[in-house]
């Protein structure tokens, strides 16, 4: 999904796509507050799950396409919801099929070890 709202026909869809790609370009130059603006996202937010972090623009969709970065790697064009259910199933071998089906797997030490679920703002990469 590109953004939350809705795209018409192929020319507001290459539009979006260009300014991901601008705001990943600003991103890769270490302007994430730029890249935010850009996409007029609600800041740039953190996650974490284990030992693994993320950082990425917040549109307001756990599945919008949207620029994100792992620690010490360069940033890319995905989504931090995608990216939590791949922690889960990667960390703790768990595959989720949808957002709720996530606490019928987990014991409750390892819901209280999950800090992937709760993005946090101000945390540092």
């Amino acid at each position: 999904m590109l953004f939350r709202t809705s795209i018409k026909g192929e020319n507001e869809m290459n539009k979006a796509t260009e300014k991901l790609q601008k705001a990943l370009k600003l991103a890769e130059e270490g302007e994430w507050d730029a890249a935010n603006k850009l996409l007029n996202g609600h800041g740039v937010e953190y996650i974490s799950c284990d030992r693994y972090e993320l950082k990425y623009i917040n549109l307001g969709d756990a599945y919008s396409t949207t620029v994100c970065q792992e620690k010490f790697e360069m940033p890319f064009l995905g989504s931090w919801g995608n990216w939590a259910k791949e922690m889960l199933r990667w960390v703790y071998g768990v595959e989720v099929k949808d957002d709720t089906d996530i606490l019928k797997h987990l014991s409750k030490k390892e819901i209280r070890k999950l800090i992937c679920l709760v993005p946090n703002e101000g945390g540092k990469l």
